[in-house]
C-alpha cells in the first residue's frame, strides 16, 4: 500500500518533475518503493 502526501509546495515538486506549471501540474504526490 502507499499513502498520499496532502501537503507540498506545487511550484518546487513542478520544476522538480519538469512541468511548467501552466498547461501541465502536479495534481497527487504518493511515495513508491519497497522497504
Amino acid at each position: 500500500g502507499t499513502c498520499a502526501i496532502v501537503a507540498y509546495q506545487q511550484d518546487k515538486l513542478d520544476e522538480f518533475i519538469g512541468v511548467d506549471g501552466d498547461n501541465e501540474v502536479s495534481l497527487y504526490v504518493a511515495p513508491v518503493g519497497k522497504l
